[in-house]
């Protein structure tokens, strides 16, 4: 089994043990896979101005990133992949990024979809925006702009 982050990195410096550290008190790290990098937040940190700081620095909309299970539960679209990404709405709804990450608040909020899964986060960094999120002891999901 190749170790977690095979290939991938953060780019500012500091490595794995940084970036988990810097997700748990809530910050945005880099990731990058080769030529092409990521900002990644934890959707866990979500507050209602992390989509569009997240948005100003790549200039391309915030996606959420779930696992392939979550995603099933929430009756996504299947893609075979390990993470899926998600399309969210223009003005970021922190309740309703914690809606769709955390299970443990499906009976609190009824869902308002239906989302839509997207393929324009390459699925390298969106395995590796998860299993930061894990290895920082977070809900495995993270807000993420390529």
């Amino acid at each position: 089994m190749a170790p977690p982050f095979a290939g991938l990195g953060p780019v500012a410096g500091g490595g794995r043990a940084r970036a988990v550290a810097e997700l748990r008190r809530g910050l945005p790290v880099v990731l990058a896979d080769g030529t092409v990098a990521a900002i990644v937040a934890a959707a866990e940190a979500a507050e209602p101005e992390a989509a569009e700081r997240l948005h100003a620095l790549m200039g391309t909309p915030a996606r959420l990133v779930l696992t392939a299970r979550r995603a099933r539960a929430l009756h996504l679209r299947e893609t075979g992949e390990e993470a899926v990404a998600v399309a969210l709405p223009e003005r970021l709804d922190p309740t309703l990024i914690h809606a769709l990450a955390d299970p443990t608040r499906d009976l609190e909020n009824p869902l308002r979809g239906p989302f839509a899964v997207v393929s324009d986060v390459p699925q390298t960094l969106a395995a590796g925006a998860v299993q930061l999120c894990k290895a920082a002891r977070l809900l495995p999901a993270a807000l993420v702009a390529v």
